[in-house]
């Protein structure tokens, strides 16, 4: 959207678009810094087992994660790759690199 609007000239537009995905990214960023804080009540809920594999990987790599223990990391990668008690294929393949994020 943005090239478009640089193509056809349309500096309203464009600025409007920056202005979103600025505002996407900071979201983002606030909600990570949230999950972060507050590690071991966001495994708990339903909600972590519906993120995608590259959020959880980006939270299991901060620095900055609130966990007192390795095995809290490894319970919430174990009930995110079997969020019904049973392993889901396409998220085991995720298993290895959140693995190696565990301190």
């Amino acid at each position: 959207m943005i090239v478009l609007s640089q193509q056809l000239e349309m500096p309203q537009v464009e600025k409007w678009a920056v202005g979103i995905m600025t505002a996407s990214v900071k979201l983002r960023d606030a909600c990570l810094d949230y999950m972060k804080a507050t590690f071991e009540a966001t495994v708990a809920r339903n909600f972590f087992i519906q993120l995608p594999a590259d959020t959880v990987l980006s939270l299991l790599e901060a620095d900055d994660l609130q966990v007192d223990s390795e095995e809290t990391v490894l319970k919430a990668i174990g009930r995110w790759v079997s969020p019904l008690g049973k392993v889901d294929e396409t998220r085991f393949r995720h298993a290895e690199a959140m693995m190696k994020q565990v301190q």
